[in-house]
């Protein structure tokens, strides 16, 4: 009984220790010197303090930095109380919302996402090849060795790669393009390619996106990242942002050179397009299509299929997809991200805070879950009284 004892203190203390180190780093990060710059001329009002003030004490129990409602306000120009700070988003509200540990990574496997997906009835990117954890796949199949995946992949063309685990921001996402036994792309033998991959990683068809999302670039698959939350057994979602490539870049990531947009709940987009750090674009530089307004037809189709896709893994609280619009009007699932989600887009792109009405009721249970033992926050997850 003592040993068990001791056990649940070290558990709790260092469960302490990581949240509070997590949100010193958010906090740390905001107040770097690149991001301190975009806000230094964003003044916050008396009466526009004490909402913030009102809203976080009277919920949370406590004053926030202003840090976030001055960064979030000097890309839209738009004022919002509920705007939610990283500080509190990732080190504890995803950590609490996505308590049942076990099913995050699993989930968030690449390889794993047609299986999701076909279970709720939802297309996924197609893959061509695979190595799981060092076992080596063509679509469903076992095979013997990597040498029959490069045969497999010789002359179809460009293929998007990217790592199966582990991975975020597109990195190590690369294309290939085999013929005769070489990748055109680097000149090396298409079974050194692979091979350097490693072990856990997939082999995709190139998505070829609707016309309406082609005309804002085509060089890469632009995505909507759709944030789907478990809040008292309904399923919402935050704002959406679309993520769109440039510059001859093939990813749209942010950290990958590529800029974001705010999507409206009717598929048009905000009037500006940004970078992480404060570029500005209301037209595309590479196409020079104006971003206000413009439609993406069937994007209530993707909120839909996001919000079922959470249906199908209601273990986790909080999901970051990532879904695009096929040329036939379909919504395709592409990804799946649970941990360290980027809630700092959506309240950059579209100038309100990520959950709305329901902010004040999130606070409140923040503040109760911090009181609560880490091993029986279970029974109190997704807003649970």
């Amino acid at each position: 009984m003592i040993l068990k004892k001791i056990k649940t203190l070290i558990y709790n203390t260092k469960e302490k220790y990581l949240i509070s180190r997590a949100s010193s780093f958010e906090l740390k990060r905001i107040r770097e010197q690149k991001r301190a710059v975009i806000r230094r001329d964003i003044k916050l009002s008396d009466s526009q303090i004490k909402e913030i003030d009102d809203l976080f004490v009277q919920n949370l129990g406590e004053k926030i930095p202003y840090d976030w409602h001055q960064h979030y306000m000097a890309y839209t120009g738009n004022f919002d109380k509920a705007y939610f700070p990283d500080h509190l988003y990732i080190p504890e509200f995803e950590r609490y919302m996505n308590t049942f540990t076990n099913y995050n990574k699993v989930y968030e496997d690449k390889n794993l996402v047609p299986i999701l997906a076909s279970v709720a009835g939802i297309k996924a990117t197609e893959t061509i090849i695979s190595c799981r954890r060092g076992l080596y796949y063509i679509g469903s199949m076992c095979v013997d060795d990597v040498k029959q995946c490069a045969e497999y992949i010789d002359g179809k063309g460009t293929l998007f790669v990217k790592p199966s685990i582990d991975s975020s921001s597109g990195q190590g996402c690369i294309l290939i393009e085999s013929e005769d036994g070489v990748d055109l792309k680097s000149q090396k033998p298409t079974v050194d390619v692979l091979t350097e991959l490693g072990k856990n990683f997939l082999v995709q068809k190139r998505l070829v996106c609707h016309s309406s999302i082609r005309r804002i670039y085509s060089g890469s698959v632009n995505s909507f990242r759709i944030i789907t939350y478990r809040w008292q057994d309904s399923i919402y979602h935050t704002p959406t942002i679309m993520r769109i490539g440039q510059n001859g870049g093939f990813v749209d990531n942010a950290h990958a050179g590529g800029m974001f947009v705010g999507v409206s709940d009717d598929g048009k987009l905000k009037k500006s397009a940004f970078t992480e750090f404060h570029d500005e674009y209301e037209v595309h530089p590479d196409t020079g299509l104006v971003f206000k307004d413009y439609l993406i037809e069937n994007f209530g189709l993707a909120l839909k299929a996001a919000e079922k896709m959470h249906t199908v893994i209601p273990e986790v609280g909080i999901v970051n997809w990532d879904f695009t619009i096929d040329e036939v009007g379909d919504p395709v699932l592409i990804e799946i991200n649970i941990g360290f989600g980027s809630i700092w887009m959506t309240q950059m792109a579209n100038g309100v805070g990520a959950f709305g009405d329901n902010t004040a009721e999130i606070l409140r249970w923040i503040k109760k879950m911090r009181g609560i033992e880490p091993a029986k926050r279970k029974y109190y997850a997704f807003g649970k009284e």
